[in-house]
């Protein structure tokens, strides 16, 4: 207890600047995060996926069905 009362008199007049920097690190920190997540969850377009489906028809690991766009497992 005797630290934290040290320590909260030593912070009297900086508290606010502290307050301040310790807002800006977040904000930095949280967009930092989102963009690894963007990179890391990056979802295909449409088209991307339909291409996909095709490369993987067309590979012979999926059998086409009749009368549908997609594939249907063997």
């Amino acid at each position: 207890m005797n630290t934290v009362n040290t320590l909260n008199i030593y912070l009297g007049n900086k508290r606010k600047y502290l307050l301040i920097t310790l807002n800006i690190l977040l904000v930095i920190f949280i967009s930092l995060e989102i963009l690894i997540w963007n990179q890391r969850t990056s979802l295909m377009s449409e088209e991307e996926y339909l291409a996909r489906v095709l490369e993987i028809c067309n590979s012979g690991k999926l059998k086409p069905v009749e009368h549908e766009s997609f594939c249907r497992f063997r």
